[in-house]
């Protein structure tokens, strides 16, 4: 079980160049806002629009990639990185998309973990495009999330998004609008909890709970009985004279 560190809303990002512009001291960039690059920003510094998210359309202006060109390099062309983040995921249809020039994989996984379950990928060379894709959650919570992305010549440019209400773009990590999938760069292990003794005396359990009087499988079967127990908490609850109580802790 994970809890966000805060403040840690941001994706981080690798870029495999030489860096430049203030890295983390292993070469990486810590991204607390959006995935809006373009290449553009990073010849000329203008909000030369590209993609969805640009200055001329509303949207935000679009950032330069970090890293490059790198030191003693002259030319922006054949790039790659790594974008990685714990996705705060709800139950049921996700549906994503990456606008991007040139290819790109999305994949489950931590930070280089090249085995974990493709989402969506794409090998090409062509100018910014929509690509959506979409899967399903069958449980809510933080899930790694691996983009991996690279661009050869020419224009370069990487948006990362959702779809919200009425299939409006959403990018990823916007703080700016409550229908974003939040970001995190990394997270801490909670202490776990655990029983440290199950008492019955006077017709009551003593324990942590959260209840459940039948097992489905469904996460409609428990019931919390005191949420936000910290530390060391006593619950009374009614012992039962026939059948079977099921107890769990949960965090």
């Amino acid at each position: 079980m994970f809890n966000p560190q805060l403040p840690g809303l941001g994706l981080l990002a690798i870029a495999r160049r030489t860096p430049r512009r203030n890295p983390n001291p292993d070469g990486s960039y810590t991204i607390t806002n959006i995935i809006n690059w373009s290449q553009r920003r990073n010849t000329n510094g203008t909000p030369v629009g590209i993609g969805n998210f640009q200055t001329l359309l509303g949207g935000p202006a679009d950032d330069p990639i970090p890293g490059v060109p790198g030191t003693g390099l002259t030319t922006l062309g054949n790039i790659s990185a790594e974008i990685f983040a714990y996705l705060d995921l709800p139950v049921g249809y996700q549906k994503f998309a990456i606008n991007g020039d040139d290819g790109f994989r999305v994949q489950v996984g931590t930070q280089g973990q090249t085995n974990g379950s493709i989402l969506f990928t794409v090998d090409r060379t062509g100018g910014a495009t929509d690509f959506p894709f979409a899967f399903i959650i069958p449980e809510a919570g933080l899930y790694p999330i691996r983009l991996v992305w690279y661009q050869g010549t020419g224009d370069g440019n990487l948006e990362f998004f959702t779809y919200g209400p009425n299939n409006t773009k959403i990018p990823v990590n916007d703080r700016t609008n409550p229908n974003a999938v939040k970001a995190y760069y990394k997270v801490i292990s909670a202490p776990q909890l655990q029983f440290t003794s199950v008492t019955v005396s006077g017709g009551q359990v003593h324990l942590n709970v959260t209840e459940a009087s039948v097992l489905t499988g469904n996460a409609s079967d428990w019931s919390p009985v005191q949420p936000g127990i910290s530390g060391t908490t006593t619950i009374d609850r009614p012992a039962v004279t026939s059948g079977n109580r099921f107890y769990r802790l949960t965090q």
